[in-house]
């Protein structure tokens, strides 16, 4: 199974940020389910949708009807806070910008009027909705779009608060959750492990960085004084723990091969890897 750092970071978010009780990340609706309000209200509601946005874009397509409409919704993660509260986030994590064959338009506001309407389905009008789209990088054109579809929405649904995370809210929210994380014992979730990864890694190149500075006389008794101690390979070694034994699926074959040539880590990463310590040699078949 793929392991997704956007989903994981959305869900540790819900989690300690949101104070969500209960999390789950690739959520759908079970079609056994019964809904909270009756077919007719909620196929209404969906042509009222496409009514209302058919001049926008392409989002519905050959879409006819609420019931095949539903059924090829999924929402990244979903929590539920402990006022009740549900929140529903949908994650981009493109590197270049947002990239989506039919368009930022239609995509995402196809995903945010869908998972709309399929929790209003299941929940009713009862319960509060805070649904979110967060993306870390998003280029001008389409931030200006990503602006115009979130006032509509917010518009024509003011019963759901609409909230659009990206770029520097984005750098907030993951600014956020690390804070959180250096408090959490519980190391089960992916991003806390690598963000505390990162803090040790981070951490360990300053103390160097402050040693490579001390007077040369301090260096001298320091080496007759204590023995060195390489300090990056326990925090390499660590985080080929992490990917090796939970997250495997991480590392294609061609990463394997690298990890496991003394040559490639020595260049590279500045690691003597003799006898192969970082990675287990049966982890490469």
């Amino acid at each position: 199974m793929k392991i997704e750092i956007g989903e994981s970071l959305c869900y540790s978010y819900l989690r300690h940020v949101k104070q969500c009780w209960l999390v789950q990340t690739n959520w759908k609706a079970s079609e056994h389910w019964k809904f909270r309000i009756s077919q007719e209200e909620i196929e209404s509601k969906f042509q009222d949708m496409k009514h209302r946005f058919h001049a926008v874009g392409d989002v519905f397509r050959r879409t006819t009807d609420a019931a095949q409409f539903l059924r090829q919704g999924e929402i990244d993660v979903v929590g539920i806070d402990q006022a009740g509260c549900v929140h529903a986030i949908d994650v981009a994590f493109h590197e270049h910008g947002l990239n989506y064959t039919n368009g930022v338009e239609n995509n995402v506001f196809k995903k945010m009027l869908r998972s709309y309407l399929t929790l209003r389905a299941i929940l009713g009008q009862a319960s509060k909705l805070h649904i979110y789209f967060v993306s870390a990088k998003v280029q001008p054109k389409d931030r200006k779009t990503l602006n115009y579809i979130f006032e509509m929405l917010q518009e024509a649904y003011p019963d759901a608060e609409w909230s659009l995370i990206i770029n520097d809210d984005f750098d907030c929210l993951v600014e956020e959750t690390v804070q959180k994380a250096s408090t959490v014992a519980d190391t089960s979730e992916l991003f806390i492990r690598a963000s505390k990864l990162i803090s040790m890694s981070v951490s360990g190149a300053k103390n160097r960085r402050e040693s490579a500075s001390t007077p040369a006389t301090a260096t001298a008794t320091a080496k007759h004084t204590s023995k060195p101690v390489g300090k990056i390979q326990p925090i390499v070694q660590s985080l080929m723990t992490v990917l090796l034994e939970d997250h495997l699926s991480l590392l294609d074959d061609s990463d394997i091969r690298r990890l496991m040539d003394s040559d490639y880590c020595k260049r590279e990463l500045g690691l003597r890897i003799g006898n192969f310590p970082l990675l287990r040699t049966d982890m490469s078949v």
